[in-house]
């Protein structure tokens, strides 16, 4: 493209698209116009004369590619109604467009057809959600196409036209002009609403999107509906009031918490993997890789942290093996140290030494920043506003999702391998680790040899770590630049698959909410979801670069734009080149609408604001503003803002301007330069909290007047939702939330009020006051009262962007506190010239005190509220309480029975009490505390009783008086008692005589002895019992324990006085040990349970084959042991055996059968040692001794084997376990014999079990036919009841055998057991005998 002045620039670009449009005087001069769309790259877009003339020149190359798609686009567009065409056209130029310009389609009217959706034609529409209850199922039917006029709306029945207009019910929920922007919507292609603040343009767009909805759905039409807004604010109000008519929506943009209708529904909470996902483990699979990574890049990041700062243990592992052997042997020569071979010295500690203290070493090289900590980079992603933008960044995942993450990355810890010492480094499975080893011997080899390490200088030493670190950095670089790489590719394809996700999740929902910054951060997201309405809320602020893409989609038929086409705030483009003239693109689609000429459908009801506020925000539009907007009828007038305000309590106007006014002191007697010279001072309060700004106290004051004008509306009894501090400054949100925390602290207003009391239990919360916001922050929103502060307290500007929307946010009362010549100077100015006018503009505001309404206080600075502080006026109350005190507080609201008495309590005191109630009145309510003071009351015994007075008269009657009193005994003596025991009768059995007295016994013997208890003789009596034991008294009562040991080891537990009488079931654990040194687990009077392990009785000459508890199958081994000791000497015990000492070193071991030492053993001599004890003895010695006590000795009876030395039990010497084995099992036929015995039942228990077993017959038939004993196969005895016949099978729960038949008979097994019972035959015949 050239340009047509004088001088020429040339533009190289694209044509991304060309819309080509006949008028009828074109056609019949055959003429056309062509729209065409040129993409140039950015660095031309600067040279661009946006005023100027351009002749398009289309290159040849280029031309046969682009005309024959202009061929079939302009073919195309003649023979078709292609629905892009229509949008295009009509959006882009309103004012040639047929139907852009006209009357509203209200009333009965309607459109040509040719301007209905076609997803609309002769569809009925159910009109219920804008119907009033009274009326219902009420449809409209959409017009025919090629029909004129064919939708006609529903009006009241005749039944209802005939009363007076003011007494006719309502037959829409709608105003009159939102109605006629529904039918609008209805009926036409795009359709353009205006609407101020607080004309019901969110709850149009709602009622719109329900029937629009309905369309889609009846229509058969799976297309969603794309709602579009600048807020989230805005977004979630309107997909909150459509949720439950349309359950199957989507919303997309920022995580809202759990507690919101719409959470649920959230896009990033939808595509959360869950089970029933057919893809979930390709996405953990990749999710898990990028942790994993992730968690890689994060231990290589501290590593080459570590590396950076010289880490002493990082520096050792980068050492080459000589060079640690020389700094190794350097080390032990500083040191003193001796050199051992093989040993490893603590590398880190010698590189310590080596460099010497980290203090003198020079500056490290800073590459490295300090990493953020847990959960700061989501948060500083999804929280934090971008400086650059202004914008937040959307989230992709859920918060919890993340922190689960990340949370397994932080708990992981990857380490980096050692660099000496890695087979694959930095991780397994890395590259091997022998490339960095080659890089740190390359710069170590570089700068010295091994041997001159130790005569380096400090500066050589220092220059060689610089060069190691810099070698090391760099090969961790390259290994970070490939981890990132490799999570680079990996996120792709994890986005890829969550974007593919949210795409299908959308599309298969009716509808879908999404913010303008959302949709611009994911516009491909958006364009594939193909959505056949769009409906823009807030249309004024969103760019037309950010709507076009999806207005203009391939499948959209019906776009509805809402907006305030008064509204002075321009899209936000943050690229000042851009904004104005002569570029113009800081422009959105319902702007160049209304520049156009489009038609625009307004909103001229208020619905939000009381008349007194609508006036002040009205104010801000100009005569030429109100020409441009003022397309449909005249403002009809009507409020219904005012049907649904508060009635103003405790001020006069419900908007006011208050010129805020620095005091000059708080106090009376100040002088007025003091005051002005301590205005000027810092708030110590506000830089504690504001650190890096500087708070003039007189900011400080005003910021805490606005939180005392807030308290007092509180004190008229509104709730704290319904206030709300506004602020155009952040430091001054900052300093009120302050002066609210300031005054829930320590504000003396209504401390005796339980309100009061209950916002210091709940801490410094401020909000339980008043909310407080920023304006900027506050879209969407509204509040009954809104205090509006407009200071700046570090001196900036005051912003002018959203006056409109400060304005519009109240109610039902608006006050705005500011100083009055800086709003002047602003596009404030207006504001404050309408209030003054209007006479609510002024230096202080009127307080009206509720009860009293002739008491009027003025407060222009936070000392006036002191006049006020309970939220009435400066008279005291004087109304009679419940507690019967007078309210001495100044004027209140609040009910008298929250009121908190101040004053002494005087309720009547309990019977006895003379002292008075210690708390307030408040604090006893209906009962005053117990009296603890300390009381002394005099009992009838005389003595004082002393304690809480609230606990006297009680201990009177229970506790006795201990007092010690002096009291003569029956045996003459005196005795010190308690003095309640004088009056008992029982007094000589509870007292006893202490005094000590002689008396000689009938023995002869003298003994001293306390006059209360019999004398007994304690010498000791020279006799001896029968057992030998010095006599007690008798043998029965013989203490000494008894000598007898049982046949398991143990010694009888019974004692010496049961000389006939020892124990029979010994409860001590079982001492047997088998062969192995596996110890029996079960009690020692239980059978011994048998090892099944084969027996380890095996030498290289003989091998046993038997289990380990069997007799072995193989004799001794005699073969002298081939070992050699760790002394160095030969072993002298037997092959298989264990050794036992040596001779030579332990000579003076003696045998203790044969009575000789090792040393007296001759040259070829064996010994044998004994396992469990350690003893030694000459084998032949022990063979013997085993020999004769088998056969003669104390082994004729049955007892365990011990050892002849130390009488120790044996169990595991192999060489005798035949012997051990015998006896072993004739100690276990014995314990099975003993319980055998003891499980016997004696003739008098099987009487008594034949009697209970019997009881049911004895009412029979003289015991002829009743239960009958049988017994199983193995001689259990069981019992059969009732007639004595078997009915039914089971199984012995002894030893599981059958037992008992069918039809009357036993089985086989069985046989009659009458000898127990002495009955002679079993009761039914044919029985097993």
């Amino acid at each position: 493209m050239t340009s047509h002045h004088d001088t020429v620039s040339v533009l190289t670009g694209t044509i991304v698209y060309g819309i080509v449009k006949k008028s009828a005087k074109q056609q019949q001069h055959r003429q056309s116009m062509v729209i065409m769309g040129v993409h140039l790259k950015e660095s031309q877009l600067s040279m661009v004369d946006w005023t100027g003339r351009y002749t398009l020149m289309v290159a040849g190359a280029n031309a046969a590619t682009i005309m024959p798609v202009l061929a079939w686009y302009h073919l195309h567009c003649e023979q078709s109604s292609d629905t892009l065409t229509t949008l295009a056209t009509r959006l882009l130029t309103p004012s040639t467009s047929k139907h852009g310009r006209g009357t509203s389609s209200g009333g009965n009217g309607g459109p040509m057809t040719e301007d209905l959706p076609d997803y609309l034609m002769q569809l009925d529409l159910d009109l219920t959600c804008i119907l009033t209850s009274q009326f219902h199922n009420l449809k409209v039917g959409l017009g025919a196409k090629g029909k004129r006029n064919g939708t006609q709306w529903p009006s009241l029945p005749e039944t209802y036209q005939s009363l007076p207009p003011s007494q006719r019910p309502p037959l829409y929920v709608l105003s009159p002009t939102q109605l006629s922007a529904v039918q609008h919507a209805m009926t036409h292609r795009i359709s353009v609403i205006s609407g101020g603040e607080g004309t019901g343009k969110t709850f149009l767009a709602s009622k719109l999107v329900q029937l629009l909805h309905q369309a889609l759905v009846s229509a058969q039409c799976f297309q969603p509906i794309l709602i579009l807004t600048k807020n989230e604010t805005t977004l979630d109000s309107i997909l909150n009031q459509v949720i439950k008519q349309i359950p199957d929506l989507v919303r997309l943009g920022k995580i809202l918490p759990e507690t919101s209708n719409i959470a649920p529904r959230q896009v990033v909470k939808a595509a959360a993997p869950n089970p029933t996902d057919p893809n979930r483990k390709l996405s953990y699979k990749m999710e898990r890789q990028l942790a994993i990574l992730q968690g890689k890049i994060d231990a290589l990041w501290r590593y080459r942290q570590q590396v950076i700062e010289a880490d002493p243990s990082v520096m050792a592992t980068t050492i080459p093996p000589h060079y640690s052997v020389a700094l190794q042997y350097g080390y032990t020569q500083r040191m003193n140290m001796t050199v051992q071979p093989n040993k490893e010295y603590p590398l880190d500690e010698i590189w310590q030494l080596w460099m010497g203290p980290r203090s003198q070493q020079p500056q490290l090289q800073q590459e490295q920043k300090q990493r953020p900590s847990f959960g700061t980079t989501y948060q500083s992603l999804n929280r934090t506003d971008i400086q650059e933008t202004g914008q937040q960044v959307p989230p992709i995942m859920e918060w919890d999702y993340y922190t689960d993450r990340r949370g397994w990355i932080e708990g992981s810890k990857l380490r980096v391998g050692n660099i000496s010492l890695a087979e694959d480094w930095p991780f397994i499975n890395s590259k091997p680790g022998s490339h960095v080893r080659m890089e740190m011997k390359n710069a170590w080899s570089s700068t010295v040899k091994p041997n001159q390490v130790w005569d380096l200088s400090q500066d050589e030493k220092w220059q060689l770590q610089q060069r190691i670190i810099d070698a090391l950095v760099k090969v961790i670089d390259v290994h970070i630049s490939g981890l990132l790489t490799q999570q680079v590719q990996a996120a792709k394809i994890v986005e890829e698959a969550r974007l593919s996700k949210w795409t299908s999740i959308c599309r298969f929902s009716r509808v879908v909410g999404v913010t303008a910054d959302f949709a611009a951060a994911h516009a491909k997201v958006i364009e594939s979801l193909w959505p056949r309405i769009i409906i823009m809320d807030e249309a004024q602020s969103i760019l037309e670069s950010i709507a076009t893409p999806f207005v203009f989609g391939s499948r959209v038929q019906h776009v509805i734009m809402i907006g305030d086409a008064h509204a002075r705030q321009r899209p936000q483009i943050h690229n000042s080149k851009l904004k104005g003239d002569p570029k113009h693109l800081d422009i959105s689609l319902f702007e160049r609408w209304r520049l156009g000429g489009g038609y625009i459908t307004r909103l001229e009801e208020q619905w939000r604001m009381c008349s007194d506020i609508v006036g002040i925000h009205d104010s801000l539009a100009t005569p030429e503003a109100d020409r441009k907007l003022l397309i449909t009828a005249p403002i009809a007038g009507e409020n219904k803002g005012d049907q649904c305000t508060l009635s103003l309590e405790g001020l006069e106007e419900r908007a006011y301007l208050l010129d805020y006014q620095v005091p000059t002191s708080s106090s009376s007697t100040t002088s007025s330069s003091e005051g002005e010279q301590g205005q000027d001072e810092m708030d110590p309060q506000a830089r504690h909290i504001i650190h890096d700004r500087e708070i003039r106290k007189a900011d400080a004051d005003e910021a805490r007047f606005v939180a005392h004008l807030a308290f007092y509306l509180y004190q008229q009894r509104y709730k704290a939702k319904d206030i709300t501090i506004l602020t155009v400054s952040s430091a001054q949100k900052i300093l009120i939330n302050m002066a609210l925390q300031e005054l829930i602290r320590s504000s003396p207003s209504f401390g005796s009020c339980s309100t009061n009391n209950h916002l210091h239990h709940q801490g410094t919360q401020s909000h339980m006051i008043a909310n407080v916001e920023m304006v900027d922050q506050y879209v969407g929103k509204e509040s009954h009262f809104v205090i509006l502060s407009l200071a700046m307290p570090c001196g900036q500007p005051i912003p002018e962007g959203n006056i409109s929307l400060a304005l519009s946010r109240a109610r039902s009362g608006l006050y705005i506190v500011g100083r009055i010549p800086e709003l002047q100077k602003t596009g404030w100015n207006s504001v404050v010239e309408y209030m003054k006018v209007r006479g609510i503009c002024g230096p202080n505001l009127k307080l009206k005190c509720q009860k009293h309404p002739d008491q009027i206080t003025h407060v222009e600075n936070l000392y006036d509220f002191q006049h006020v502080k309970n939220g009435g006026c400066s008279q005291l109350c004087k109304t009679l309480l419940d507690c019967g005190h007078v309210c001495e507080e100044t004027c209140h609201h609040l009910k008298h029975s929250d009121m908190l008495c101040q004053k002494e309590c005087n309720r009547p005191r309990p019977t006895g009490c003379t002292h008075a109630c210690p708390n307030k009145c408040n604090q006893c309510r209906n009962r005053c505390p117990p009296c603890d003071i300390m009381t002394k009351m005099e009992r009838p015994c005389g003595h004082m009783l002393t304690g809480p007075c609230q606990k006297l008269p009680k201990w009177m009657q229970t506790k006795p008086c201990r007092e010690q009193v002096v009291h003569v005994l029956p045996c003459g003596h005196e005795q010190k008692v308690e003095c309640h025991r004088t009056s008992d009768p029982n007094i000589e059995q509870l007292v006893t005589c202490c005094e000590w007295v002689q008396k000689t016994l009938p023995c002869g013997h003298t003994v001293e002895h306390q006059c209360c208890y019999k004398p007994i003789c304690t010498e000791r009596c020279p006799e001896r019992l029968d057992c030998g034991h010095p006599c007690p008294e008798r043998r029965a009562v013989c203490t000494a324990s008894c000598t007898k040991q049982l046949i398991c080891g143990h010694f009888c537990t019974k004692g010496c006085a049961n000389s006939d009488d020892h124990t029979d079931r010994c409860l001590e654990q079982c001492q047997y040990v088998c062969c192995h040194g596996y110890r029996c687990g079960r009690g020692c009077w239980k059978v011994c349970n048998m090892c099944m392990e084969p027996c380890p009785y095996n030498c290289e000459h003989l091998q046993c084959t038997q289990k380990c508890h069997e007799k072995c199958d193989r004799p001794p081994c005699n073969k002298h042991c081939s070992k050699t000791l760790d002394c160095g000497h030969a072993c002298i015990g037997l092959c298989g055996e264990p050794c036992p000492p040596c001779k030579k070193c332990h000579p003076d071991i003696t045998c203790s059968i044969s009575l000789r030492t090792l040393a007296e053993f001759e040259d070829d001599e064996l010994a044998y040692m004994l396992p469990e004890c350690g003893c030694v003895f000459a084998v032949d010695s022990l063979d013997l001794y085993f020999k004769n006590q088998a056969k003669n000795g104390e082994h004729t009876a049955i007892k365990l084997w011990q050892c002849p030395s130390c009488q120790k039990p044996i169990y595991t010497a192999l060489r005798y376990n035949m012997y051990i084995k015998t006896e072993i099992a004739l100690v276990n036929q014995i314990k099975a014999q003993q319980e055998e015995r003891r499980h016997e039942i004696s003739q008098e228990e099987k009487t008594g079990i034949i009697q209970a077993m019997n009881e049911e017959t004895k009412s029979g038939i003289n015991n002829i036919v009743g239960g009958r004993w049988f017994v199983c196969e193995n001689g259990h005895p069981y019992f059969i009841g009732d007639c004595g016949g078997a009915t039914q099978i089971s199984s012995c729960p002894h030893c599981g055998a059958v037992i008992g038949g069918l039809q009357h008979k036993v089985v086989e097994s069985n046989r009659f057991y009458g000898e127990f019972d002495g009955s002679f035959q079993p009761a039914w015949p044919g029985q097993p005998q």
